[in-house]
């Protein structure tokens, strides 16, 4: 894929006015990840904007006694990075989790065309305000009162929503597989509770026929059931 090719495969980007499209055609860089590469590191300088182009990763904090926290999985056509366009150090790490093409710009040179083409500059203030909401989301799911098989299924049901695929079970049945490898330790990250409990749960939900995973891969047998859980209108035993 070229970058002309890349840039129309962001909707952001697609979106610009033709000046506007053709510098950021002209500054725009293709680089690949391998799964489980770092792009960038909380803390440290960053002097390029991300756009993901294909696959995707996952954005995370990490606790000061080391402990993972995942707050957003990104991707095509999602900008990783906005924060540093107001500071260029990274507020957040992020790792591929799966092999990933990103497209990535200059911050300065980003910043100068956003200061040229205020419309273009209001959909990138939208994206982050996307992640604000959805931030706030993450908050009310994990207060006390919200039970961890909310969560949990919660978690699963919005992966599947926005990340998954149809796949023909062995007796012909439909299922949604989340498209990205994951583990019951990346699902606990994505919680925010401890591997062994979210382990408990996973099992329960394999019990009742909700959920089943194989390959890396986990597959969500009945939506509308972990929607139920999730919105308490329905007990896992």
């Amino acid at each position: 894929m070229d970058i002309r090719g890349a840039v129309e495969a962001c909707p952001m980007l697609a979106a610009a006015v033709t000046a506007t499209k053709a510098k950021i055609i002209s500054c725009g860089l293709l680089r690949g990840y391998r799964s489980g590469e770092l792009l960038f590191r909380e803390r440290e300088a960053v002097d390029r904007l991300y756009f993901i182009v294909e696959g995707h990763v996952a954005l995370y904090r990490t606790s000061h006694n080391q402990e993972r926290r995942i707050l957003f999985i990104c991707d095509k056509g999602m900008l990783l990075n906005d924060v540093i366009l107001s500071d260029p150090v990274a507020s957040i790490s992020c790792v591929a989790l799966q092999d990933v093409l990103c497209l990535t710009f200059s911050r300065q040179q980003f910043l100068d065309i956003l200061r040229e083409d205020s419309d273009f500059a209001l959909q990138i203030i939208g994206s982050e305000a996307l992640k604000i909401r959805r931030l706030y989301r993450q908050m009310s799911h994990a207060i006390n009162s919200v039970r961890i098989e909310q969560q949990v299924t919660s978690r699963l049901y919005r992966l599947g929503d926005e990340h998954g695929e149809g796949y023909r079970e062995e007796n012909g049945e439909i299922s949604c597989r989340i498209d990205f490898p994951m583990t019951v330790t990346f699902l606990a990250d994505l919680v925010g509770a401890k591997r062994e409990t979210v382990s408990r749960v996973v099992s329960r939900l394999k019990r009742e026929g909700l959920l089943r995973t194989g390959s890396g891969f986990f597959y969500l047998l009945d939506l509308e059931g972990l929607k139920q859980i999730a919105k308490g209108e329905r007990e896992l035993p």
